[in-house]
């Protein structure tokens, strides 16, 4: 899947292109026939229109219900920032309505920003145009790692670590020469850009994920494939 050596990131991973722009767009104008604006709890929805796989999506949905369920109905709520759950659900807020800056969790607008959801959902929309690849590339990374062959959910709900990570890359022979060393750290550059994206915005939602340490999700891995250029 790696060919050479130095991690670059593909110009063109981040783009939207026309189709994928207008097909956005269609369900934002479904969604909104009888409203000016789309709202945060709308985002399910949109997605299930937009038939994205419910893998890509759950830290999404997660957040968005915990932000209704207990901060939204919370007066003068204090925005704890080592609350995992807090913080991540403020970046999901960040990442799609159109509140900016944060001084009072009481004043978040939860309107969608019709910019932000474009490049987010663009994100989603390739990841579901491309899931069997991403899928049998995930499967043979997980199978590589355990040794074994899981079932379908085993295999989406696996996480790897730097450890599977570097035994994966033992017996996928990723190390066999200079030209094509598959160094360690390849290895924690891959790690870290699926955490964020070109601006450092937060892209995985899920509230485990910093529970657990550094590790790679089904959908984080999908990121890094489009990092690599193929999802293009």
């Amino acid at each position: 899947m790696v060919k050479k050596r130095d991690f670059t990131i593909s110009s063109k991973y981040e783009s939207l292109y026309p189709e994928i722009e207008d097909e956005i767009l269609d369900v934002y104008a479904e969604l909104t026939i009888e409203t000016q604006d789309l709202y945060l709890h709308q985002l399910p929805q949109l997605f299930d229109l937009l038939k994205i796989p419910k893998t890509f999506v759950n830290d999404i949905l997660r957040s968005i219900d915990y932000y209704y369920e207990f901060m939204k109905p919370v007066h003068d709520l204090q925005f704890d920032i080592a609350n995992i759950k807090q913080y991540t659900t403020i970046n999901l807020v960040k990442a799609y309505t159109v509140t900016v800056t944060l001084n009072n969790i009481n004043n978040i607008i939860d309107i969608i920003d019709i910019d932000k959801l474009l490049k987010n959902v663009n994100r989603l929309v390739k990841y579901r145009n491309n899931y069997q690849h991403i899928y049998e590339s995930w499967k043979l990374f997980v199978t590589a790692a355990t040794e074994q062959t899981l079932e379908e959910s085993a295999v989406l709900d696996f996480r790897l670590s730097l450890p599977d990570l570097k035994k994966i890359k033992l017996v996928l022979n990723l190390d066999h020469d200079a030209k094509s060393s598959f160094s360690d750290s390849l290895l924690i550059d891959m790690l870290s850009c699926s955490s964020t994206d070109s601006l450092g915005h937060l892209l995985n939602f899920d509230f485990t994920k910093p529970k657990v340490g550094t590790c790679v999700t089904f959908k984080d891995f999908a990121d890094i494939l489009g990092n690599l250029g193929e999802l293009d």
